[in-house]
């Protein structure tokens, strides 16, 4: 939760807080207090996190830019879709070569 509330402007996090509170009392006690601890933990941690994210190598910087989106749809659908997400992504990376190589060999006639 904290990776998708650091893109959040500082502004929002008032109205986001109220937010948590109106789904604390409308029953959704562990999404609201998440977000509420999230709103928290950003305001006391931003400084370092930027700190630490200027200091990263551009390889590494690299990597967490990949990972981020797998990281945020796991936050946002649970573990199982998230696997299933990931395990269709690296089955396409591992048949696209295949198809390259067929489009190719492909008559020209019938190439999209």
């Amino acid at each position: 939760m904290n990776a998708v509330l650091s893109f959040v402007p500082q502004e929002a996090w008032l109205p986001i807080m109220v937010l948590a509170g109106i789904l604390v009392i409308l029953g959704f006690r562990g999404i609201g207090l998440k977000i509420f601890g999230g709103i928290i933990l950003l305001a006391l941690l931003a400084p370092f996190a930027v700190g630490l994210i200027e200091a990263l190598p551009i390889p590494l910087l690299v990597l967490l830019l990949i990972a981020l989106p797998f990281i945020f749809f796991r936050m946002i659908f649970g573990r199982r879709v998230s696997e299933n997400v990931l395990s269709m992504f690296i089955w396409t990376l591992i048949r696209a070569p295949f198809r390259i190589v067929a489009w190719l060999f492909r008559s020209p006639a019938r190439r999209p």
